[in-house]
């Protein structure tokens, strides 16, 4: 299948009594492919954090297709 592309499909059953009717036409849709997400984080000085003390963490990406979500865990 090309990317990005209307197609219409029918299908049909095949079971041991034999094929079954052919259903109404159904609309499907390609999806354009996915790109590669660019994920930049810039070097700091080194950071010294004492135990339970909140601290953040930021980078940056850029790109992507679908839209990359980030997520830090801990």
């Amino acid at each position: 299948m090309r990317p990005n592309t209307q197609y219409f499909i029918r299908l049909r059953a095949n079971d041991k009594l034999g094929p079954g009717r052919l259903s109404n036409p159904v609309s499907l849709n390609t999806h354009k492919p996915a790109a590669r997400p660019q994920l930049f984080i810039q070097e700091g000085d080194t950071l010294h954090v004492p135990p339970l003390t909140p601290f953040r963490i930021s980078c940056n990406v850029t790109r992507g297709d679908p839209a990359p979500r980030i997520s830090w865990f801990t």
